[in-house]
């Protein structure tokens, strides 16, 4: 790619961030690219909350969610190099106390099993969202989430394995995971602005505001918090200090003439290790026929070019990052949205194309397209759900007979209370009032549940003298999983 190829993009790029940003509803984003060890873009466009007149800027910090799993993959990669850790052996060797549902894979789990999420469990994501619990104590938990796969047998995106290597890295180095990610990624890159938290990285002032859609309005979502910082998830920096780590990424492992991790490492991280099944839709692109997953890292042909990737996610932010190894260029966009992946998604590929010469295709529109899908798809699936409701049936006990805790050993406790007519039902990850669906279960407003726009049904269940002692509910969406069965512990008299 040459200067002038550059210079072309970087030129018509505002237009086209500012024009996807106005078609998805993201109030600010910022976008970094770099070519070789060169910043050739880095700016930002919009506002980092709605109503009020910040701007962002280059420096303005987010969220990168689970863009930060490639930095704990790298932890890793330095301590294989200094024969601390290895890929291949059970993490048991690190990590003796770790059990998994399944005996075999509590066994035989490596670090690669893990980071490039083949252990057979599918997300259990509730089990750590706005967790009461410390990290050790969610470890401790795995024990008790049914996998939906043999061990090994699929790609299976999985956040808790990552929080795992986390406490994996901090065993084998001696330190806590921030720290060594602080020591040994951060400082060696200049990366200032980065931290774990955004009352630690954004301090001063200049750093985005969550938003997210409700009832088809954007409007201000309250920041995800948490305990500690988990390394599937919680770094926040900004599109500058970003510049440096795909630039790292690009450069085998090198920065400034000091070499990181080895070169070896590196590859290792950015080859495929697994096939991302088909029904898991790694790509919005028509000229991605298939998706691999390395460490930490997709690896796609992107319409016959090598695409190194990854997104993330959480509470009203979307990130993505991606490198074109063969062009040495890559690019960091971060956005304050809960639709910010259509916007990233346009963008990316739109920035590929121009950089590999191939060719303009309209990302606008397909991605316009695969939005209409996904909300399309949200409304069968409640329509579905209304359609096969039995009319005329009842509870087979009064509301207040439902009512108590419910507990399961790895998603913690459920309290149900009897309230208006309804079921207020609580979760440390989630509340809502559920009202009757038919016989004994309840069904919530799919705007309040686990999954927005997904319905949520939760069904109870009684023992041999008719008292309610079980409910149900499908706190995973993997169809594999059964519903989650959380048994009574207090019970109403009779």
């Amino acid at each position: 790619m040459t200067r002038s190829d550059l210079d072309r993009l970087v030129e018509q790029l505002p237009e086209y961030v500012q024009a996807r940003m106005a078609q998805f509803d993201v109030p600010g984003l910022a976008l970094a690219i770099v070519h070789r060890s060169r910043v050739v873009f880095s700016e930002g466009f919009g506002v980092r909350r709605l109503g009020a007149p910040g701007p962002v800027t280059d420096r303005t910090v987010f969220p990168i969610a689970s863009t930060s799993k490639a930095f704990t993959s790298t932890a890793v990669g330095i301590l294989v190099d200094e024969g601390k850790l290895d890929w291949d052996r059970p993490v048991r060797q690190y990590y003796p106390e770790l059990e998994l549902y399944d005996p075999v894979a509590s066994q035989l789990l490596t670090l690669r099993d893990m980071a490039c999420h083949r252990s057979g469990l599918p997300r259990h994501d509730v089990v750590w969202y706005q967790s009461p619990y410390s990290q050790e104590e969610m470890i401790r938990r795995l024990r008790y989430l049914e996998p939906s796969a043999s061990f090994r047998a699929k790609w299976q995106y999985q956040n808790l394995m990552y929080m795992t290597i986390g406490h994996v890295i901090s065993r084998a180095c001696g330190q806590p995971w921030t720290q060594f990610i602080r020591e040994r990624i951060f400082e060696p890159l200049d990366m200032a602005a980065s931290g774990f938290s955004i009352p630690e990285a954004g301090a001063e002032g200049d750093y985005a505001f969550p938003h997210a859609h409700a009832e088809g309005q954007l409007t201000e979502y309250p920041f995800y918090r948490e305990l500690e910082p988990s390394a599937d998830g919680s770094i926040v920096t900004n599109v500058r200090d970003m510049s440096r780590w795909l630039m790292l990424n690009l450069n085998s492992g090198r920065h400034h003439g000091h070499q990181i991790v080895s070169q070896e490492q590196l590859r290792n991280l950015h080859t495929p290790h697994v096939v991302v099944p088909d029904e898991d839709g790694a790509s919005a692109a028509p000229g991605i026929p298939f998706s691999t997953y390395g460490l930490a890292w997709s690896v796609d042909p992107y319409r016959g070019q090598r695409l190194i990737h990854h997104d993330g996610a959480i509470d009203g932010f979307g990130a993505t990052v991606a490198l074109l190894p063969d062009h040495e260029l890559g690019m960091v966009i971060l956005a304050n949205s809960d639709n910010a992946w259509y916007a990233n998604m346009a963008i990316r590929n739109a920035i590929v194309d121009a950089a590999a010469e191939l060719g303009a295709m309209d990302w606008a529109a397909h991605m316009q397209q695969q939005y209409a899908k996904d909300e399309a798809m949200a409304r069968a699936e409640q329509d579905h759900h209304l359609q096969n409701r039995v009319p005329n049936t009842q509870p087979s006990h009064p509301l207040e007979d439902y009512a108590g805790q419910y507990e399961h050993p790895g998603y913690g406790m459920i309290e149900v209370a009897a309230v208006s007519g309804r079921l207020a039902i609580s979760h440390y990850a989630f509340t809502f009032e559920a009202s009757h669906y038919h016989y004994d279960m309840f069904d919530a407003p799919p705007s309040a549940a686990i999954d927005p726009g997904k319905p949520v049904l939760v069904a109870f269940s009684m023992n041999e003298a008719g008292v309610i002692d079980q409910l149900r509910i499908r706190l995973e969406p993997d169809p594999h999983v059964h519903p989650i069965g959380f048994t009574r512990r207090t019970q109403c008299p009779r």
